[in-house]
Parts: C-alpha cells; structure tokens; sequence
C-alpha cells in the first residue's frame, strides 16, 4: 500500500508542477505582449516538466525494490527541489540557458538518478550521491 501511496504522491506533485509551469509560461507571454496558443504552451511546457518527471516505467522499476516508497519519495523531492531552484532562477529573469548552466552542477541526470535510487537502500544512495556534490 505505502507504493501506491507514494506513487499517487509523486504523480500529485508531478501535476501541481505542470500548472505552475503552464501558468508562469502564460505570465510570461502576457508581460512580454505574446500571445500562445494551448497547443504552444503544452509543447513547451512538456519540455520544461520533461527533466524532472520520472518516467512510468522507471517509477515502476523504483517501486519494485525494497523500500521503494522511501527511494521514490527521496527522488520526487530532489526533482521538486530542483525544479524549484530553476523556476526561482527563471523569476529573477535568467535565460533557460543560464539557468541550466547555473544548475548543472547539482543536477543528476535522470538515468543516474533511477539508477541510484532502484535499488534497495536508494534513498540512502541518493543522499550520499548528494552529499559528495556540496
């Protein structure tokens, strides 16, 4: 039952992410005159949600260990906290270049990162990984 849950949580968190960014996109084009169509902003927002959604079957493969709500719950908040960081960055006016310049020595690429964590004892793995980045 606790992967279930933990699945429902992160696909919860997954969705509250796409709003924020479909909403800060259409700030954006409203503050600089532009206009997006639906299909527009769906495009870009599945690119800017893209790196930090695990895919299904990942998410399925993390589950499948011992403790995978655990190793699931510790990657959904590094991808949150992370997205976080890149929206903040993206508010104070940097380019979507130089925020992934900014971010790129803490971010773990996502086959790394499902690597880490779809494993017994990942969420461990994941903060040791973290740890060695500071």
């Amino acid at each position: 039952m606790k992967n279930l849950e933990a699945a429902k949580d992160y696909l919860k968190q997954l969705f509250q992410q796409r709003e924020q960014a479909r909403q800060t996109l259409t700030d954006n084009a409203q503050m600089m005159g532009m206009a997006m169509t639906p299909d527009q902003i769906e495009r870009e927002v599945e690119q800017i949600i893209a790196p930090f959604a695990i895919p299904m079957k990942d998410m399925v493969r993390i589950l499948s260990h011992d403790g995978g709500s655990k190793n699931l719950e510790a990657a959904k908040d590094y991808l949150a906290q992370l997205f976080q960081q890149c929206v903040q960055l993206e508010q104070q006016g940097y380019s979507q270049q130089q925020v992934e310049l900014a971010m790129t020595p803490f971010t773990i690429n996502m086959d790394k990162l499902v690597s880490t964590v779809a494993q017994t004892g990942g969420a461990n793995r994941l903060k040791e990984l973290l740890d060695s980045m500071k």
